[in-house]
């Protein structure tokens, strides 16, 4: 395979646009996770009383000296914007709840290794793609609607754990196959370098620009929608389309790439090696 992939640029403009969709699909993954650790986050409060004493937090203490919890609070925004907890009153009693959002999104991100781990076999690398980062952006965007309704984010955040990892880890896997062995290395530096960004970038926006918990998701969003946009200009994995016995699609994928990278001669005296080539794969 080295042979045929030196024979259509090797590390040509194709890969190079292959990069730059692992780079936005890493940085896609760590900005939406950054994004729900910081909507998660418990803002200053002080209770509402009603000028009755209170005992902290989260107790007031009635005229006859009973104890009773707090059910409204004024939260102090001066330091930190809104988040989805202070809107959804997840303190005191619920305060419980972002945690269990945090674990059913790691449970869904372990489901989802399954699934998609399964649907990558059955039908093939560019699919499996478009279907994860699909169910990610439906799970982003039902962050933002009922809010109050802590079963709902709880499925909302499950779907987008399912998907969290896959929309970055498989355009990796996919742009490694296109590249020679000498740059194999390339895709994974990619990855480090976007991440890092995200955790680097998306703190600076919470602390200085961003005013409220949903601007985060909504940024989240439009980077999910750029990946979508870009999928169908993808190509098939050919280690899938070798052991599906797709020889024509293959083929179609090569020299797809081989014109794109200015290879157009190679690929004219490619063909005769090539199709014998694809000939010994399923033989």
């Amino acid at each position: 395979m080295e042979e045929f992939l030196l024979k259509i640029g090797g590390f040509g403009r194709y890969q190079g646009f292959l990069m730059f969709f692992v780079f936005v699909t890493s940085f896609t993954c760590g900005s939406n996770y950054y994004s729900q650790v910081f909507s998660l986050l418990e803002p200053p409060k002080t209770c509402i009383s009603d000028g009755l004493n209170t005992q902290g937090e989260c107790l007031i203490l009635s005229a006859n000296n009973d104890t009773l919890e707090c059910s409204n609070w004024s939260y102090n925004y001066s330091d930190q914007f809104p988040t989805l907890v202070s809107e959804a009153n997840w303190v005191c009693e619920q305060d419980i709840r972002p945690q269990i959002i945090s674990t059913v999104f790691w449970i869904g991100n372990a489901i989802g290794s399954l699934i998609f781990g399964i649907s990558n076999d059955l039908l093939g690398r560019k699919k499996t793609i478009f279907i994860s980062h699909l169910i990610y952006l439906i799970g982003t965007i039902m962050t933002l609607f009922l809010t109050q309704v802590y079963t709902f984010q709880l499925l909302a955040r499950l779907l987008v754990g399912v998907s969290h990892h896959t929309i970055s880890h498989l355009p990796y896997l996919l742009a490694i196959e296109f590249c020679t062995e000498k740059t194999r290395v390339v895709p994974l530096l990619i990855v480090m370098i976007s991440y890092s960004l995200s955790s680097i970038i998306l703190p600076i926006l919470s602390a200085f620009y961003i005013q409220h918990w949903t601007h985060l998701v909504y940024f989240s969003i439009s980077l999910i929608s750029l990946n979508i946009l870009i999928i169908p200009l993808l190509p098939e994995s050919l280690s899938w389309l070798a052991c599906t016995r797709n020889k024509d699609e293959f083929i179609k994928v090569f020299h797809y790439i081989g014109n794109i990278n200015g290879y157009d001669k190679e690929l004219a005296s490619l063909s005769s090696s090539f199709l014998l080539f694809v000939v010994i794969i399923w033989s």
